[in-house]
């Protein structure tokens, strides 16, 4: 009896000092592509490790539990933010944490596996190759306050660093065009849209959410110089820029400031 119980206590020793294969990247990542591209949520939400750090228009996020991932999962998980982790170069920033799509996401070993624990939405200004406003966020193509038959150029995606709170940019807008850009906002949040260097309502804006296409408001789609409003939820707002004056005159330079609080 007591060389059994010695043994017993010998083996739940060795078991005790033995390490847990660490999971290996690879296995890891197309783990994770494979749940995002069939949109097998509750497999990705697996993948997470909770709390979570998620990082989104400079903002932290709540996100203590699955189910608080869940409910903000297109928010987090945009079309484009999915096309960035489908491709994005893997590296390893220790010998146990990694990143892919360029920091979009970090990983790192918890109990043998690899579990998400930060997630950043887009979170360096980048552009949505090749994309219109309706492939870049998941809404129908709209052709903004221009008309029928206004062409939409690459959507922008805006992004600000941690702490930031407005910015511009400046572009020039021609003749049956819509410049696109998409802005994560978080929900509650004071969004305020305006536009500089354009006389009178020759240039507008229209806001709208990026995945139904639905206006905010009355005055957001109608087309306006500036719109200030409280954002219903959190998710990828469109700002369109469109020109209102005749074909025949050239590209109209604008001003775009977009601020939030």
């Amino acid at each position: 009896m007591k060389l059994a119980m010695a043994w017993l206590t010998a083996v739940a020793a060795l078991g005790a000092q033995s390490p847990v294969p660490a999971e290996t990247p690879e296995r890891f990542v197309a783990e994770l592509r494979r749940a995002l591209a069939a949109d097998d949520r509750q497999a990705v939400a697996s993948l997470v490790q909770f709390p979570a750090n998620v990082w989104a228009g400079g903002f932290r996020l709540p996100m203590p539990d699955a189910q608080a991932l869940l409910a903000q999962y297109d928010a987090i998980f945009t079309s484009g933010m999915k096309t960035i982790l489908a491709s994005g170069v893997v590296e390893r920033r220790a010998p146990d944490v990694l990143t892919l799509g360029g920091g979009a996401i970090e990983a790192a070993q918890v109990d043998g596996r690899l579990r998400i624990t930060r997630i950043s939405v887009l979170t360096a200004p980048r552009e949505v190759d090749g994309a219109t406003a309706s492939s870049a966020a998941g809404a129908p193509t709209s052709a903004g306050a221009g008309g029928a038959g206004a062409a939409t150029r690459q959507t922008r995606r805006l992004t600000f660093r941690a702490g930031q709170r407005s910015a511009q940019w400046a572009d020039t807008v021609g003749a049956r065009e819509t410049d696109s850009y998409v802005v994560f906002i978080a929900q509650g949040q004071m969004l305020d849209v305006r536009l500089d260097r354009v006389r009178g309502r020759d240039v507008v804006v229209t806001v709208a959410d990026a995945k139904t296409g639905k206006p905010i408001d009355a005055k957001a789609g109608a087309g306006v110089r500036t719109w200030t409003g409280r954002v219903p939820a959190a998710a990828d707002y469109r700002i369109d820029v469109s020109r209102t004056i005749p074909d025949s005159e050239p590209p109209l330079p604008y001003t775009l400031t977009v601020s939030f609080k």
